[in-house]
């Protein structure tokens, strides 16, 4: 089962969603071990207190089993498994999320939209006088891919013998014209391989050959910067670490470009928010585009048309009860809208929560 799946999966009661913080390396797996059993512990009383006996019994044995099969030695950040009559799925998060145990008639899907909407993919070429690098990058892990067509070096470009004996006089000038030859072979290669993923693209190496290369490249619409240094023999964590500022600044061009697109429904009067607002808009079918602080929650309880706010709310989830930010979601999702997540404070005018509606 996947992701879109999980999100997108019809109600069912009791639906079981465990979110649990975790660790890539020993000596820590029997921690997390012990801390998911006994989180699934904690759902089994749960189950077996407020639910049919015969159902409860099937939701804890898939648990079980499910805690019993987990590889604990080759985790992520974090580790969600949602459980329910008719789906069983584990998925490992690449970010860290807060320990959560949620019994109710839906996933709890909060995490995992933030996933998808905040998973960096991008690539990143290295070019050096001895190599030519070509990188796919998710977050803070990068791959090496080997690009067919794509010259090692700029050795293995070679100017026609013609072309040598007519037209230049120096070695210099012959080596320049080879440079900007096995430059135009990486950006014809870099153009075929961004067809197959299409990802923003940072280039990095020396001054004089970025300056050349953005010059000639015919993918400039695609490249979102230019990173000055010598990264012939950098490793993945260093050129992670140098491309990492721009990838923040791109993070928050898109969220201005949203606040803009908030701007102009303010004037259009075709807005929600405010948690109160925007759950009853969206259970009206108007959300067109949620707007969440990311690290806004809101614990509530609805009774008829009336939404109840838990006292001593602060905006963040301390407890296992229901995220009724959670609930908008969905929602929002059912309307066939669209979420996206913003730094905290950004929304403060709005309550930390806003919705552009469809009308």
């Amino acid at each position: 089962m996947s992701t879109y799946q999980v999100i997108n999966a019809k109600k069912t009661a009791p639906s079981v969603s465990i979110l649990l913080p975790t660790h890539k390396n020993n000596p820590n797996h029997k921690i997390d071990k012990g801390e998911l059993n006994a989180l699934v512990r904690k759902a089994e009383e749960q189950l077996m207190n407020n639910y049919p006996e015969n159902t409860a019994k099937e939701i804890v044995k898939k648990l079980n089993k499910i805690a019993g099969e987990v590889d604990y030695k080759h985790l992520s950040d974090s580790l969600a498994i949602f459980v329910s009559k008719d789906n069983d799925v584990v998925l490992n998060l690449p970010f860290r999320v807060s320990e959560k145990l949620v019994i109710d008639d839906s996933f709890e899907i909060r995490d995992l939209i933030y996933t998808g909407k905040h998973s960096c993919y991008y690539t990143v070429l290295v070019i050096s006088h001895n190599h030519s690098k070509l990188y796919y990058g998710f977050n803070d892990q990068l791959n090496e891919v080997k690009v067919n067509k794509m010259p090692m070096n700029a050795d293995a470009v070679e100017i026609d013998h013609h072309s040598k004996v007519a037209n230049f006089t120096t070695s210099d000038k012959l080596s320049e014209v080879n440079f900007e030859k096995y430059l135009r072979a990486i950006d014809h290669s870099l153009t075929e391989e961004t067809k197959i993923i299409d990802a923003p693209i940072i280039v990095l190496s020396v001054k004089k050959t970025n300056g050349l290369f953005s010059k000639i490249t015919h993918n400039s619409k695609k490249i979102i910067g230019y990173v000055e240094g010598n990264f012939e023999h950098a490793s993945e964590h260093d050129i992670y670490n140098a491309v990492r500022p721009l990838l923040e600044q791109k993070e928050q061009s898109n969220q201005n470009e949203i606040l803009n697109k908030l701007d102009a429904a303010l004037s259009k009067k075709t807005y929600a928010s405010g948690i109160e607002n925007v759950w009853s808009a969206a259970r009206e079918k108007r959300g067109q585009l949620l707007i969440v602080e990311k690290d806004y929650y809101c614990t509530a309880k609805v009774e008829g048309n009336r939404l109840i706010l838990m006292e001593n709310n602060a905006g963040s989830l301390q407890s296992p009860a229901k995220d009724i930010v959670d609930d908008v979601m969905e929602l929002v999702l059912a309307s066939e809208g669209d979420i996206v997540f913003v730094d905290n404070g950004k929304l403060e005018a709005h309550k930390r929560i806003a919705l552009i509606t469809y009308f």
